[in-house]
């Protein structure tokens, strides 16, 4: 399990950076920072995807789902999302040391 969790940070991770140099050749190309936001940076991949998960969304969830929390999650830096993601797979990958290990001495 964490070596999955661990894959999946890192492929997070990979695709934060991603977003971030495609934004900060944006930011550098138009002289404004612009962050562009997850919905349309899938809008752009795929728009018939985005079109097919908010239906099967809402058929299975409920609006209420799709609309406060999906829809503001949407609306966020594709980088930030990406980044929180990444950090979310890390932590259930981490391996806490044992409590006995802390005090031994090396």
């Amino acid at each position: 399990m964490r070596f999955i969790s661990r894959i999946f940070s890192l492929l997070f991770l990979a695709i934060a950076i991603i977003a971030a140099v495609v934004d900060a050749l944006e930011s550098v190309g138009s002289g404004a920072l612009r962050l562009t936001p997850l919905g349309q940076t899938w809008e752009g991949f795929n728009a018939a995807s985005l079109a097919a998960a908010e239906a099967m969304i809402v058929e299975n969830a409920g609006a209420f789902l799709w609309d406060p929390i999906i829809a503001w999650i949407l609306i966020q830096p594709t980088v930030a999302v990406f980044l929180a993601l990444s950090f979310v797979f890390y932590i259930l990958s981490y391996k806490r040391k044992r409590r006995e290990d802390r005090f031994l001495a090396r």
